[in-house]
């Protein structure tokens, strides 16, 4: 409410606020400045840390706000900026002469990697480091298309969309390797509650107006289970893993990002049972 009420000051003395922040962040502050009747159109939002979907944007949109995607790491610094004229929620145009990028393709079932697997080479003098086609775990789809947009007229004619990581897995901004959780959902709670290794598993959804839900999968099979308890002991021991998993747990307790649900666990289209799986019917795509 603090950065509502700061918005709406701003606003009213005509200026334009920008404000760069997580995906979730900005749909939550737009949810809960409607709530209490407050206007925030004309408010923009530089997007990041976490997958910028159709839905989320539809909700910021519809209240009056623009969502502006970027696209970088903290290895890498901006890799790419949101498209004004994108056809894409998530479309940004590569900042091609920092990055060059190419993606895995027909060597990625070789590698073990998907296809829209991506590498990035540094190309700026001034990059925080020094990268030969490192894979920071991320994909996407980059394609050429002219556009009339001030990112073309600069030249900067590749553009990406459809980012997602293969294997990390980002909650409120925060990101962890998916090595942080399998051993959890492998051996701890089959341990404390029954069941095999493949009983267990973790999805990231998202609601109609792109609130981000984590959703902790038991199998029926399993039998009773006090729900509550095995969240608990999923939050704790995830949390005792690292100094962001710390942080990322309180967010998901405050927030109450976390849900647990009895069903079987979601198979792939290349028939696996992933520990993390990413589910947003809104992209059209798993």
């Amino acid at each position: 409410m603090p950065v509502a009420e700061w918005l709406v000051k701003v606003l009213k003395t005509g200026a334009t606020p920008l404000v760069q922040t997580l995906a979730g962040s900005a749909l939550r502050l737009c949810l809960g400045a409607a709530q209490k009747q407050m206007d925030l159109s004309g408010t923009r939002f530089l997007l990041g840390g976490e997958p910028i979907t159709a839905a989320r944007v539809a909700t910021i949109q519809n209240h009056g706000c623009v969502p502006i995607p970027r696209y970088g790491s903290i290895e890498c610094g901006a890799i790419g900026y949101g498209c004004p004229h994108g056809e894409f929620p998530d479309e940004v145009h590569l900042l091609r002469h920092m990055h060059a990028l190419i993606t895995a393709k027909s060597q990625g079932e070789t590698l073990g990697l998907p296809p829209e697997a991506l590498f990035v080479t540094a190309l700026h003098k001034c990059s925080p480091f020094l990268m030969l086609n490192l894979s920071m775990g991320d994909q996407a789809e980059v394609q050429q298309r002219e556009c009339d947009c001030v990112w073309h007229e600069l030249g900067l004619t590749t553009t990406l969309h459809n980012i997602r990581s293969f294997e990390k897995l980002t909650g409120g901004g925060v990101t962890f390797l998916g090595t942080e959780v399998i051993q959890i959902l492998e051996q701890v709670l089959p341990g404390e509650f029954g069941g095999s290794p493949t009983d267990y598993q973790l999805v990231e959804e998202e609601s109609a107006l792109g609130e981000p839900a984590l959703v902790l999968g038991i199998h029926p099979s399993v039998g009773p289970v006090d729900e509550q308890r095995v969240a608990e002991v999923f939050l704790g021991r995830l949390s005792t893993s690292s100094a962001a998993a710390r942080v990322m747990v309180q967010m998901w307790r405050d927030s109450g990002t976390l849900k647990v649900r009895r069903r079987p666990p979601i198979i792939s289209r290349a028939g696996k049972i992933l520990h993390l799986h990413v589910s947003r019917p809104s992209s059209g795509r798993q």
